[in-house]
């Protein structure tokens, strides 16, 4: 299996070597992750395979520096909006709908537009020295049910935790966040 710089080097190239490649080490960690947000399989599949064609066309003229955070951040935002538009009129069933009540009385729900640009590399900063104050273990659980819609259960099997300790970590996180959100005035 090639290394990160390889695969983009052959995208570079434009070697269609370079989408067996990434298929080949980072597949199932996509299908798994659409999986966690549309609950079909089917649906994962083709979000698969339309990232992999965005990737086709995304490098170049991107060189990521990461080459899996890239191909998980796409994977998850198409995920996310084949899931918005199956499911625009109505609730679905799967990890996102939970996620998202979870996470609703954190987030701020509103931007300033006057400031939208300033407002957001602020909140990002904010949230990233937010993940990068907690310990290893902590951020894992956070990411793992924030940023990819895992399943308490899921992260629980994964570090080795009990589901009880999964979820008093990430209720005092999201209001460890959200006390955060509020001095920085994010939220009011």
């Amino acid at each position: 299996m090639l290394d990160d710089k390889s695969i983009i080097d052959l995208f570079h190239e434009r070697d269609e070597k370079a989408i067996s490649e990434t298929e080949q080490k980072y597949g199932k960690l996509c299908y798994k992750v659409s999986l966690n947000i549309l609950h079909n399989e089917q649906d994962a599949e083709e979000s698969v395979s339309d990232t992999l064609l965005k990737l086709w066309n995304s490098i170049p003229p991107e060189y990521p520096i990461c080459l899996k955070n890239f191909i998980l951040k796409i994977i998850r935002n198409l995920s996310l909006n084949k899931y918005k538009m199956k499911h625009s009129a109505k609730r679905g069933h799967g990890e996102y709908e939970v996620v998202l009540d979870e996470i609703k009385d954190t987030l701020p729900d509103t931007v300033n537009t006057n400031d939208i640009l300033i407002d957001s590399i602020h909140l990002r900063d904010t949230l990233n020295n937010f993940l990068n104050n907690l310990s290893t273990e902590k951020r894992s659980i956070f990411i793992g049910r924030y940023w990819y819609f895992e399943s308490i259960s899921e992260i629980s099997k994964n570090l080795g935790l009990s589901t009880s300790k999964v979820k008093v970590v990430l209720f005092r996180c999201r209001v460890e966040l959200k006390e955060l959100l509020l001095k920085e005035g994010f939220i009011v």
